[in-house]
């Protein structure tokens, strides 16, 4: 019985060991299919979107970024060059906006366009993308009858209390 267990066990030299996770590892697209590999690389550096290029070469949005991470300086670094991609488009979007205003012709779309830029420019800046503001307006003589409400009341409830002299410490 053990002979027949040995002899369906695998040699080493046959056995391929899998990355933790090859779904979403670059180096195990590069070892298995380097073409694919290359032609992600190439098109990365040459400002293809992430998601088109998951969809086409039908490979995980995580693998792309994988392969960001692993050979292009990692995802703050890219997300850092898109950064620099929407404020430009946001600075395009503003002067389009100015030409158009004289002629009122298509600012709505320049408009969308240019606010929807801003807003992720400023997301990836890490700064706010909404500013909730709330005014108050104060009615002067409402709150001064509140005021005085307020006095008569503590007035009311008040007590007075004569003061006492302490007394003198014991003499040890």
């Amino acid at each position: 019985m053990p002979e027949q267990l040995t002899l369906l066990e695998a040699e080493e030299t046959d056995r391929y060991e899998q990355p933790e996770n090859p779904v979403h590892n670059a180096r195990y697209l590069r070892e298995r299919n380097p073409e694919k590999f290359k032609i992600l690389l190439d098109a990365l550096r040459g400002g293809a979107a992430i998601t088109t290029l998951a969809r086409s070469h039908r490979v995980s949005v995580n693998t792309v970024y994988a392969i960001i991470e692993s050979e292009l300086g990692g995802v703050d670094k890219w997300h850092a060059g898109l950064l620099g991609k929407l404020q430009k488009v946001a600075n395009l979007g503003t002067e389009r906006m100015i030409e158009l205003l004289p002629e009122c012709k298509d600012v709505q779309k320049a408009a969308i366009v240019t606010g929807i830029a801003i807003e992720k420019a400023a997301l990836l800046a890490g700064l706010p993308t909404t500013i909730h503001e709330v005014r108050h307006t104060v009615d002067d003589a409402a709150l001064t009858e509140f005021n005085n409400l307020l006095l008569t009341h503590r007035k009311a409830k008040a007590t007075v209390v004569e003061e006492v002299p302490a007394p003198e410490p014991a003499a040890a």
